[in-house]
């Protein structure tokens, strides 16, 4: 099943290897090509994870892979990763507290 990723998820995942590469290019590395294998895994295994009911949109499923996170949504023919994040990192989700000073 072919993977695509978000432009959101895009976005963190160039803006953490720029922060890794920055510290230890090594660990950059490492980090490219644990997402290149977690992809390639969601190709071939596309019921991995498990439901993440912490998230608002139904049948989004997240799966760990080293220290991070992948939010994904396993639609028809495609896999769309949403999200990746560091497991420190708390879930992507809309604010749901409601607006205290009413203005």
């Amino acid at each position: 099943m072919r993977v695509i990723i978000s432009r959101s998820a895009a976005a963190y995942l160039r803006t953490e290897v720029r922060y890794l590469k920055s510290r230890s290019p090594a660990a950059a590395i490492r980090f490219t090509e644990a997402v290149a294998e977690a992809r390639r895994n969601l190709e071939i295994f596309p019921g991995i994870g498990q439901e993440n009911n912490d998230l608002p949109v139904a049948g989004c499923k997240t799966w760990v892979f080293g220290d991070y996170l992948m939010d994904y949504m396993r639609k028809v023919d495609v896999i769309e990763i949403v999200a990746v994040r560091h497991g420190r990192m708390a879930p992507l989700v809309p604010d749901q507290e409601p607006d205290r000073d009413f203005e």
